[in-house]
């Protein structure tokens, strides 16, 4: 592997002679080799940090071609929060306090997203001991990191679910089984409207349980679930969403508009984006506010660029503003008053978004919600 011990030669004053010259001329061959052929990202550069040579795998990490790179320096591309740490570093080096360094950072690929990196750097320098270029090695960790934060969040979730599960499943059966021996007694007393009123209680709470137990079987399958992607027919998917709620208490009180002027296929997991706009419609109905006078429930679906956006409005109860920065995080309710639900729907909805490649951003508006989803176009 190609390291701070490569040569290039360059130009000077003193006498080379012929065989000294052929020698260079091959150790040149065999770097241009080296680095365009490397399995990682090698790259010289400047003192005041500007590209002089980037290979192909550099290029494809970062996905920028050669001559866009060379017009640039490595500040452009680096994280903002991380290039203070670069700076200070390099300092260190162009003074001789040190050899080479290695460190941890982000690039900002061309498209946006980040790339996790390990960065390696020494500085070559002239005779006269003053700097020439410094040689950079870059080796993409971006997988690494996307794993080591699954796994981080799989444990922190793993905490939660065994504390949640701990009070909200095992209360409940407690005290169901509790209640029916009390539906028990006031049978064998005669007392059937008691024990009625007591067995309502007892299924609203396994309801609760019923949806807890499938909410969380639902993240389940986000977290290990393999789809193969397909042809998606949103406009079908969004009228046959809006069929089967019609039966909830309050689908007759509201209104609701589409405006969907993107009408090809989607090309994504077909489960995961059923489960995101059938929760997304649901929780617009069941959140209205009664006291609206024209209750109503907007969708639409446009192109943003590259990507498709589905945006679902409401004008009902909407979210506290002391809520939003943990709108979709696992159980959490925002609603007292509404019947109890598992506190998992909006968390459900982020991870069913994350596996299909999107993102899904929370807007409050003056009166009401807005729910904006935005996925690749697919194909």
């Amino acid at each position: 592997m190609p390291n701070s011990n490569l040569y290039v030669a360059h130009s000077t004053n003193r006498y080379i002679d012929p065989d000294e010259a052929h020698t260079q001329v091959q150790q040149n061959k065999m770097f241009h080799l080296a680095m365009e052929h490397s399995a990682i990202g090698l790259a010289l550069l400047d003192p005041e940090g500007r590209w002089l040579k980037v290979n192909p795998a550099l290029c494809q990490m970062v996905g920028y071609t050669k001559r866009e790179l060379l017009k640039t320096d490595f500040q452009t591309i680096t994280h903002p929060d991380d290039l203070k740490a670069d700076l200070d570093i390099i300092s260190r080096l162009l003074a001789g306090e040190m050899e080479t360094y290695s460190l941890h950072k982000r690039y900002y690929h061309k498209n946006g997203h980040i790339i996790w990196a390990l960065l390696t750097v020494s500085l070559a320098r002239d005779e006269d001991h003053q700097p020439l270029y410094f040689i950079a090695q870059i080796q993409d960790r971006t997988q690494q990191y996307v794993t080591k934060e699954r796994l981080e969040q799989a444990h922190a979730e793993i905490q939660k679910f065994t504390a949640k599960l701990s009070h909200d499943i095992r209360s409940p059966l407690s005290s169901s089984l509790r209640l029916l021996d009390f539906v028990d007694r006031d049978l064998g007393e005669g007392d059937v409207e008691r024990a009625r009123e007591t067995m309502d209680i007892v299924r609203n709470q396994i309801d609760q349980l019923y949806s807890l137990t499938n909410d969380i079987l639902e993240i389940r399958k986000t977290q290990v679930a393999e789809e193969p992607c397909t042809d998606v027919d949103l406009k079908a998917l969004v009228e046959g969403t809006i069929n089967k709620f019609s039966y909830l208490d309050k689908a007759n009180k509201v209104a609701i508009y589409q405006s969907l002027d993107y009408t090809q296929p989607l090309y994504t997991k077909r489960n995961y984006i059923i489960s995101i706009v059938e929760n997304l419609l649901s929780n617009a109905i069941k959140y209205q506010d009664l006291e609206e006078d024209q209750p109503y429930v907007s969708i639409e679906c446009f192109e943003e660029g590259q990507r498709v956006v589905f945006q679902v409005s409401d004008n009902g109860l909407g979210i506290k503003e002391r809520y939003h920065g943990r709108v979709f995080d696992m159980f959490q309710r925002f609603h007292g008053h509404v019947p109890q639900g598992s506190g998992l729907g909006l968390y459900l909805i982020k991870k069913s978004v994350q596996a299909i490649g999107g993102t899904i951003d929370y807007i409050p508006l003056e009166k009401g919600s807005r729910f904006k989803l935005s996925i690749p176009k697919g194909k």
